[in-house]
């Protein structure tokens, strides 16, 4: 792997990779969307609450993006939600209607997903010594939320998988 040799490609990088984040955060805000839609009882409440947390999560990125001046991608968000869509005519056992292992799908996606955000933000907190414009006790705060949101996920993938399997 070859090292930036310079700080404008070293922001070019940046504005590439906080691009694709900005896009997957669409992604994934549109599955938590769903997987709260389709949940019940204390699911539900659970992601009422992540959901909300998600999409401020995505305000953040966007508030960073406009103080590093790096545009959001239009065809990269559309991409994602495409994505996100068509991930949904997976078939899990069941042609028309949800199936037990959508929910356990989609919390594991929905993890996946928020793995990749603390790993955005683990990468802010490093590019935070370099860069004076990126707030680190923000992005601090962000990374150990996004570390609550997967316990969160995990414990109703947990409770999702014991439901289904036993």
């Amino acid at each position: 792997m070859t090292q930036p040799d310079d700080s404008a490609n070293r922001s070019d990088l940046l504005a590439i990779y906080l691009r694709d984040h900005h896009a997957g955060s669409a992604a994934g805000l549109r599955l938590a969307m769903r997987a709260r839609d389709t949940a019940d009882g204390v699911a539900h409440t659970m992601l009422v609450g992540l959901v909300e947390e998600i999409a401020d999560d995505q305000q953040q990125l966007e508030s960073l993006m406009k103080v590093l001046n790096v545009q959001r991608s239009r065809l990269k968000n559309a991409l994602a939600v495409v994505v996100e869509r068509a991930a949904r005519l997976k078939l899990n056992g069941r042609l028309l209607s949800r199936s037990p292992l959508s929910g356990i799908v989609e919390l594991e996606a929905l993890g996946s997903g928020v793995r990749a955000k603390r790993d955005l933000w683990s990468t802010l907190l490093i590019a935070a010594a370099h860069d004076r414009r990126i707030d680190r006790a923000v992005v601090k705060e962000l990374h150990e939320r996004a570390s609550a949101q997967l316990a969160s996920i995990d414990e109703l993938h947990d409770a999702a998988v014991q439901t289904t399997f036993t």
